[in-house]
Protein backbone atom coordinates (compact mmCIF):
# COMPACT_ATOMS: atom_id res chain seq x y z
CA UNK A 1 0.00 0.00 0.00
CA UNK A 2 1.20 3.18 -0.64
CA UNK A 3 0.73 6.39 1.54
CA UNK A 4 -1.53 9.38 -0.66
CA UNK A 5 -2.39 12.07 2.05
CA UNK A 6 -1.79 12.65 5.68
CA UNK A 7 -4.57 15.29 7.40
CA UNK A 8 -3.96 16.23 10.51
CA UNK A 9 -7.00 17.36 13.07
CA UNK A 10 -7.33 19.17 15.91
CA UNK A 11 -7.90 15.52 17.90
CA UNK A 12 -6.62 13.01 15.39
CA UNK A 13 -4.63 12.38 11.91
CA UNK A 14 -5.78 10.48 9.16
CA UNK A 15 -3.84 8.75 6.59
CA UNK A 16 -5.02 7.27 3.31
CA UNK A 17 -3.56 4.43 1.32
CA UNK A 18 -3.46 2.94 -1.91
CA UNK A 19 -4.22 -0.64 -2.78
CA UNK A 20 -2.88 -0.83 -5.95
CA UNK A 21 -4.05 -4.48 -6.49
CA UNK A 22 -7.65 -3.58 -5.40
CA UNK A 23 -7.86 0.14 -6.77
CA UNK A 24 -9.24 1.05 -3.27
CA UNK A 25 -8.74 3.79 -0.91
CA UNK A 26 -8.25 2.85 2.70
CA UNK A 27 -8.12 5.32 5.63
CA UNK A 28 -5.81 4.64 8.82
CA UNK A 29 -7.04 7.75 11.60
CA UNK A 30 -5.25 7.64 14.55
CA UNK A 31 -7.17 8.89 17.39
CA UNK A 32 -6.23 10.38 21.32
CA UNK A 33 -4.70 7.44 23.29
CA UNK A 34 -3.47 5.42 20.56
CA UNK A 35 -6.44 4.26 18.91
CA UNK A 36 -6.07 3.81 15.44
CA UNK A 37 -9.29 2.85 13.56
CA UNK A 38 -9.15 1.56 10.02
CA UNK A 39 -11.93 2.76 6.91
CA UNK A 40 -12.24 1.55 3.61
CA UNK A 41 -13.75 4.40 1.64
CA UNK A 42 -17.00 3.73 -0.32
CA UNK A 43 -17.12 4.94 -3.74
CA UNK A 44 -20.11 7.50 -2.62
CA UNK A 45 -17.57 9.47 -0.51
CA UNK A 46 -16.62 12.98 -1.77
CA UNK A 47 -12.99 12.80 -0.46
CA UNK A 48 -12.31 9.71 -2.43
CA UNK A 49 -12.44 11.57 -6.08
CA UNK A 50 -9.84 14.14 -4.43
CA UNK A 51 -7.59 11.81 -3.19
CA UNK A 52 -7.23 9.89 -6.57
CA UNK A 53 -6.60 13.39 -8.41
CA UNK A 54 -3.55 13.64 -5.93
CA UNK A 55 -2.24 10.17 -6.54
CA UNK A 56 -2.56 10.91 -10.30
CA UNK A 57 -0.66 14.51 -9.92
CA UNK A 58 2.19 12.57 -7.47
CA UNK A 59 2.58 9.98 -9.97
CA UNK A 60 3.74 12.81 -13.01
Amino acid sequence: MKLIKTIHYTYSISEFYLNPEKGDIIELKHLPEGRIKKYKLSKEDNRLTTLKQLKVQNDK
